[in-house]
């Protein structure tokens, strides 16, 4: 592997960290400084799922699902906004996966395999159940 998997990222207050269905699932935040706003990541009606990150936190765990299904990125589903000027680490997807996959972590990626495939099932019912919400559509 070349290069580093982490680096450093700012935001202002009121940056938008992860946009919501436009941000793929590349890259995990370690809060630094600061604290930010989750929106939408663990209920089916997003309007309603809050979780406030600070200090030590992390965003993007479902960088996870980059070691499953042809490692290929997902929209994410939640949205994130900094409530303070915030400082991250940021630790970039595809490098860190190849770089746990590379045999000597083995025992840590099939957790993160396992997780992962968890966080796809998540993704799919979620997408699904926000679907039949907007199209009225009644559940079977």
């Amino acid at each position: 592997m070349s290069g580093s998997w982490a680096r450093t990222k700012f935001f202002m207050t009121g940056d938008v960290m992860v946009h919501a269905n436009q941000s793929l699932n590349t890259e995990m935040f370690i809060i630094s400084t600061g604290r930010a706003l989750v929106w939408g990541d663990k209920s089916a009606n997003p309007a309603f799922s809050f979780t406030r990150k600070s200090v030590y936190d992390t965003i993007g765990d479902d960088i996870c699902m980059l070691t499953v299904a042809g490692r290929s990125p997902t929209p994410r589903l939640y949205s994130v906004r900094s409530t303070t000027t915030t400082e991250c680490s940021v630790l970039d997807g595809p490098p860190f996966v190849e770089t746990v996959g590379n045999g000597q972590f083995s025992a840590f990626y099939r957790g993160m395999r396992k997780y992962g495939a968890w966080q796809l099932l998540r993704y799919a019912i979620l997408r699904s159940v926000r679907l039949k919400q907007r199209l009225g559509t009644p559940f079977e």
